[in-house]
C-alpha cells in the first residue's frame, strides 16, 4: 500500500484548515485516520484503539492552530499517536495490554497468481508470521519504532518525517533505526532457530533450553537466546537466506480502520472533531459534540465521556488562530493530565502553549520514586501516571505562560503570570508550578529563576515544564535556574547560555580572568547557599532532572554548599568553555553535612548523557595557567579544607555519592573526576573518548581521593590516552568488575588495556552495547543499579556500562 496522502498535499490541507477551512480540516483528519488508527491499534485492543483515535484527533484540531510547521502535520500527528498510545496503555492492566499479533495475510487482497508465484507467495506468507512472532521479542518502545519503520516500508511515511515522528534529531533517528535493525534481526535468529530446534536433527542444547522455557518473550530469555544463537553455528545458520526485513515490511498490509470509524456513528467522532470553534463557527465543536450523543447508540456511555471532556476543553481552551482573533474566552481551567513520557531533546512540532490537553481527572497522590519506562536523559523528569499531574503535595497548581501577566493571580492557565520569578513569589510549600512553553529570559537581571522558598519535607515545591511542552529558559545572568532552598525539585526545562553570543571581547576578557562579568562565568541550573540569610543557608533535599542545559560558561549544573541532591536524567552540553573560575558539566563541590547521617547515599548524580563540556581557559581563581576542569561529571573538594573558616564551619562531607549510570563523552577533561574528596560510588558508568584538552589525559581520574568503589563501568579513551588514572594520593580505592579499554595507572604503575566493548555507534553516541560486547552479563549483580539508563530492569547478571544489552 503506498502513501495515503502526498506531503505537499497534507500540508496544503494543514496549512488551509489553519486559516479556517472547515472542508480541508475535515478532509485532512479523514486521510489521515488509517495511519492513526494502524499505529493505535497494533498496542492496543480495538476498543481502545477507537478511544485513542478519536481523542487524537480532538487533540489535533486542538493544536492545528499552534503548529509552526504545517509540513511536519503527519510527524505531529503521529507523535500524539504515540503519546495517546502511552497514556492509554498505562491505564490497563497487564492481562489487557498486548502487540498485535496479526495474521499478515488476512487483510491481503485476493489476486489471481500464476503457480510460480503462488508457491513463492507461500514461502513469503509463511516468513511474514515467523517475522510477527519474532517481533514480539521487542520492548514496547523497539516495537513502536518497528511500525514506524513499517509505515517508511510500506510508503505511508516519508524518512524525513521520522524524525519528527520520534521528537529526536535527524541522527538520532537513523542510530535508532539501526538499533532496531539489529534487534530485529537477532529476534529472527531466535524465532528461527527455535522452530528448528523442534524439528528432527535440530540443535539438542537449545532444544533443552526451549524445554525448560515457560514460552514468555522477556529478556532474560531473549539475552539467554541470543547467546547461544549467536555462538551455535548450527543455529545461525537457520536464519541464512532470510528476505531482508524491509521486504517483508513494505510487503505486510496496513491494518484497515474498521467501518464503524469511517462512516456512521463512529466517523460523527471524526466528524465533531473536524468541527470545533473555528472563525466563523465559534460553537460548533459544542453543536457536533452534542449531536454525537444524539445519534450514538452502541457505545453512548464511551463516547458521552468522551464528548464531556471535550465539551469541557472548548470552553475552557483559548486557542490564537494566525489572524490573531481568539477562538473563546475560558472560563474554568480543567486540570489535564500528564502524558507518561515527555517529549526529547529536540521534540516534533508541537501545538502552542495554550493548547489544553482534554482530560480533566484529579492528580492522585504522588508516587513515591519516579517510573518511567525506557525513557532516558532530557526527557521531562519522572513519569508521573496517566491519572496524574506533577504532585502538588497538598498544595496549588501555579502556572506561568509566556504570554501571561504577572498581574494575574496564576492559579488557572487562563490567570497565568508571565515571569518564573513571579510564580516563585507566589510559591508556598507543596505549590507545584506549571510551565508552559515558550522562551523566558530575565536581562538585566541575576538569574531568570531565583528559587528562595523552600518546601517542607511532606510538602515539596515543585517547578516542572506543563505537560507536553518544553520551556526554556535563557540564561545570560549569574544563573538560569538559582536554588538555594529546600524540598524543591526542578523539572522538564530546556536551559540555554550565551556562550554561543559571546564576542570576541568577552571571550578575550575571559582569558584574561574576568570573573565579575556574569556573562563569561554563569551557570545553567545552580543550587547554592543564599549568602544574604543571616546566617547563610544552604539547600538540602534538591532534586533537578530531565533538564536539558547547554552553552552556559561556567557549570552546567552545579551544586555547591547543598546535601541531599540528585541531579538524575539530565542532558548537560557545551558548557563551561570560558570562564576563569574553571567549571564543569555537572560539578558537586563542597558537600555540606546538613545532618549526622554517616555512611548513607545523599548526594546521587545518575542516568545524566554529558558530553563536549570543556574549558578553553584556565581557572584563574586557583592561579592556574593551564587547563584542569572541563570534566564531564566532577565530585570536588568535599573534604572541604578551603571552607574551615567559613561563616558555618564546614567538616569533611560524611555522606556517601553515588555516580551511577552516566554517559559522559567527548569532554575536555575526565569522564569523571574525583578531586579531594571521599565515599564515592561510581558504578555502571559509559566513559568514552574524554580527555579533549591537551592538557589533560583521563577517562576517570582519582586524585586525593580516599573510600572510592568503581564497579561495573567501562572507560574507553583516546589512542594515547588513559582510562583510569588512581595516584598515590589516592587511599582506599576498589576497583571492581571494570572494562578499561586503554592504560590503568594505579599508585605510579601502569596495566594494559581491555578488549572493546563494541558499542553499537559510538560516533553516532549509541553506547547500548552491540551482541557480543565483552561487557554482557560481566557485571557485579551486588552493586548493580535496578534499573538502567534507559530506567529499564537489569538482568539478574547485570551488564557493564550504563545500557542493559536487550
Amino acid at each position: 500500500m503506498k502513501s495515503l496522502d502526498d506531503p505537499p498535499t497534507t500540508s496544503a490541507l494543514a496549512l488551509a484548515a489553519q486559516q479556517g477551512d472547515q472542508a480541508a480540516l475535515d478532509r485532512l483528519l479523514r486521510s489521515c485516520l488509517p495511519l492513526v488508527y494502524h499505529l493505535a491499534v497494533r498496542a492496543l485492543a480495538p476498543d481502545d484503539a477507537d478511544d485513542v483515535v478519536q481523542e487524537t484527533m480532538i487533540r489535533a484540531v486542538a493544536g492545528l492552530p499552534g503548529l509552526r510547521k504545517p509540513d511536519r502535520f503527519r510527524s505531529w500527528l503521529v507523535s500524539i499517536t504515540i503519546q495517546e498510545t502511552r497514556r492509554r496503555g498505562t491505564r490497563l492492566s497487564e492481562q489487557r495490554r498486548r502487540f498485535t499479533e496479526l495474521d499478515p495475510d488476512r487483510c491481503a487482497p485476493a489476486v489471481a497468481a500464476s503457480e510460480e508465484q503462488a508457491v513463492e507467495g507461500i514461502h513469503l506468507s509463511d516468513e511474514r508470521r515467523r517475522f510477527v512472532r519474532a517481533a514480539t521479542w521487542l520492548d514496547a518502545r523497539d516495537r513502536e519504532l518497528l511500525d514506524l519503520w513499517w509505515l517508511v516500508q510500506a510508503g505511508v511515511l516519508e524518512r524525513a518525517e521520522l524524525a519528527p515522528a520520534l521528537g529526536v534529531s535527524a541522527g538520532h533517528a537513523r542510530v535508532r533505526m539501526q538499533r532496531l535493525r539489529s534487534r530485529v534481526d537477532a529476534a529472527r535468529r531466535i524465532e528461527e532457530a527455535i522452530e528448528a530446534a523442534g524439528r528432527d536433527g535440530g540443535c539438542p542444547t537449545l532444544g533443552g533450553m526451549v524445554r525448560s522455557w515457560d514460552g514468555g518473550r522477556s529478556s532474560v530469555w531473549r539475552k539467554r537466546f541470543t547467546r547461544h544463537v549467536d555462538d551455535c553455528g548450527q543455529c545461525r545458520s537457520h536464519a541464512a537466506g532470510l528476505l531482508p526485513p524491509e521486504r517483508l515490511l513494505a510487503a505486510l498490509p496496513l491494518l484497515v480502520p474498521p467501518a464503524h470509524l469511517t462512516s456512521g456513528p463512529g466517523a460523527t467522532a471524526v466528524a465533531a472533531a473536524a468541527h470545533l470553534p473555528g472563525p466563523g463557527l465559534p460553537h460548533g465543536g459544542l453543536r457536533g459534540l452534542r449531536h454525537l450523543l444524539s445519534v450514538e447508540s452502541g457505545r453512548s456511555a464511551a463516547l458521552a465521556a468522551v464528548a464531556a471532556v471535550v465539551a469541557v476543553g472548548v470552553v475552557t481552551v483559548v486557542l490564537t488562530h494566525p489572524s490573531g482573533h481568539p477562538r473563546t474566552t475560558p472560563s474554568t481551567v480543567p486540570r489535564p493530565v500528564a502524558p507518561t513520557t515527555a517529549p526529547g531533546v529536540t521534540s516534533s512540532p508541537e501545538p502552542s502553549a495554550s493548547t489544553v490537553p482534554p482530560s480533566p481527572a484529579a492528580p492522585s497522590a504522588p508516587p513515591s520514586a519516579p517510573s518511567p519506562a525506557g525513557v532516558g536523559a532530557g526527557s521531562g523528569g519522572p513519569s508521573w501516571t496517566s491519572a496524574q499531574m506533577p504532585p502538588t503535595q497538598g498544595g496549588r497548581y501555579l502556572y506561568v505562560s509566556a504570554t501571561g501577566d504577572d498581574r494575574a493571580a496564576g492559579t488557572s492557565r487562563a490567570t497565568a503570570v508571565r515571569t518564573l520569578q513571579q510564580a516563585a513569589a507566589l510559591t508556598r510549600p507543596g505549590d507545584t508550578v506549571l510551565v508552559e512553553g515558550g522562551r523566558y529570559s530575565a536581562p538585566g537581571k541575576p538569574n531568570v529563576l531565583n528559587i528562595d522558598t523552600s518546601g517542607t519535607p511532606s510538602h515539596w515545591i515543585t517547578y516542572a515544564a506543563y505537560p507536553g511542552t518544553r520551556p526554556v529558559v535563557l540564561a545570560t545572568g549569574w544563573q538560569g535556574i538559582h536554588v538555594h532552598a529546600s524540598y524543591v525539585t526542578v523539572s522538564g526545562f530546556t536551559v540555554r547560555g550565551n556562550s554561543p553570543d559571546l564576542t570576541p571581547a568577552q571571550r578575550e576578557e575571559a582569558e584574561h580572568g574576568n570573573t565579575s562579568d556574569p556573562a563569561v562565568n554563569g551557570n545553567c541550573i545552580a543550587v547554592d547557599e543564599q549568602k544574604n540569610a543571616d546566617p547563610p543557608r544552604r539547600p538540602h533535599h534538591v532534586q533537578v532532572w530531565g533538564n536539558t542545559v547547554t552553552d552556559c560558561p561556567l557549570n552546567g549544573i552545579s551544586a555547591h554548599l547543598a546535601d541531599y541532591v540528585t541531579v538524575s536524567y539530565n542532558i548537560v552540553a557545551r558548557n563551561a568553555w570560558y570562564s576563569p573560575y574553571g567549571g564543569s558539566g555537572i560539578s558537586l563541590h563542597g558537600s555540606w553535612n546538613s545532618d549526622g547521617a554517616t555512611g548513607a547515599t545523599k548526594m546521587v548524580v545518575e542516568g545524566n548523557v554529558v558530553h563536549d563540556n570543556k574549558n578553553t581557559v584556565p581557572s584563574a581563581v586557583s592561579g592556574f595557567t593551564k587547563i584542569t576542569d572541563g570534566h564531564g561529571i566532577i565530585v570536588d573538594s568535599s573534604e572541604n579544607q578551603a571552607f574551615r573558616g567559613a561563616p558555618l564551619y564546614q567538616t569533611a562531607y560524611t555522606g556517601r555519592t553515588l555516580i551511577g549510570n552516566n554517559v559522559s563523552y567527548g569532554n575536555g577533561g575526565a569522564g569523571v573526576a574525583v578531586f579531594d574528596s571521599g565515599n564515592v560510588d561510581i558504578v555502571n558508568n559509559t566513559l568514552y573518548r574524554n580527555a579533549r584538552s591537551a592538557e589533560l589525559r583521563y577517562e576517570l581520574a582519582l586524585i586525593q581521593a580516599h573510600d572510592i568503589t568503581v564497579v561495573n563501568t567501562v572507560a574507553v579513551p583516546a589512542p594515547g590516552e588513559v582510562a583510569v588514572h588512581v595516584p598515590a594520593s589516592a587511599v582506599r580505592v576498589r576497583l571492581t568488575a571494570n572494562l578499561f579499554c586503554g592504560p590503568a595507572e594505579s599508585g605510579g604503575a601502569g596495566g594494559g588495556g581491555a578488549p572493546d566493548p563494541r558499542f553499537v555507534d559510538p560516533g553516532g553516541a549509541d553506547f547500548h552495547l552491540s551482541p557480543g560486547s565483552p561487557a554482557i552479563d560481566a557485571g557485579s549483580a551486588e552493586a548493580a543499579p535496578a534499573d538502567d539508563a534507559d530506567r529499564l530492569p537489569r538482568d539478574a547478571r547485570p551488564d557493564l556500562g550504563a545500557y542493559e544489552h536487550r
